[in-house]
């Protein structure tokens, strides 16, 4: 597993193939959300993570990836599968 940083956050990725990539970290946009009072009278953490999401899965779209998202012990994982591939 290689660790590093985007963004200042900790990132640990945990599989990269050609076809495949799985990155576990945990997003300062929910710390800043949790931070920010404006936020929660504005946007409701559902609406908020579906946004973050929307984003990231249209970003991955874009570049040529499936992305499939997960939590798992207050982490995000982001599991890339290039498109048109047979990884399960």
């Amino acid at each position: 597993m290689a660790r590093s940083n985007l963004r200042r956050e900790p990132v640990v990725l945990e599989k990269l193939s050609d076809d495949e990539a799985r990155v576990r970290f945990t997003p300062r946009a929910f710390a800043l959300y949790d931070q920010t009072a404006q936020f929660k009278q504005r946007i409701s953490i559902d609406a908020y993570r579906r946004l973050f999401e929307t984003i990231w899965l249209d970003r991955a779209r874009s570049a040529g990836w499936d992305l499939h998202i997960s939590y798992e012990k207050g982490e995000r994982v982001f599991r890339f599968v290039k498109q048109g591939s047979m990884v399960p």
